[in-house]
């Protein structure tokens, strides 16, 4: 019951900027996984399927991932919201 009414907003902001940093990150590892899979396309023309079934479970991955990311990072700003509207209630109440 008392981390209801705790502060929640140091562990909020960890978890944004770790959301911020993973949307930031992962499109330029997504380019170079793609990048290295087409080299491996290039040099290796007899495994072209597995390097292009490779590249496409990396991309299918990596979508999936900087959404789930996006909507995480989406709820965090949301429930910090409602933590400063709630804080703001309680102030006014106090006062």
């Amino acid at each position: 019951m008392t981390s209801l009414f705790s502060n929640w907003s140091s562990e909020l902001a960890q978890c944004r900027v770790l959301l911020d940093t993973a949307l930031r990150i992962l499109p330029a590892v997504t380019c170079a996984v793609l990048a290295l899979n087409l080299y491996g396309m290039l040099i290796y023309a007899e495994d072209l399927a597995f390097f292009l079934f490779s590249a496409l479970a990396a991309g299918v991955a990596s979508l999936a991932t900087f959404s789930s990311a996006a909507m995480a990072l989406r709820n965090v700003h949301d429930l910090e919201g409602q933590l400063r509207t709630q804080q703001q209630f309680l102030d006014t109440a106090t006062a």
